[in-house]
């Protein structure tokens, strides 16, 4: 079993990293992946 990750990450805080890993969650959940 291989491990997969994705990595969020910007130059300063307040660029919308959380905003954008909370869109990528909610995406890959859709498609079925937990």
């Amino acid at each position: 079993m291989t491990a997969r990750a994705i990595i969020i990450g910007a130059p300063r805080s307040g660029s919308g990293k959380t905003s954008v890993t909370i869109g990528l969650l909610r995406a890959l959940a859709r498609r079925g992946l937990k």
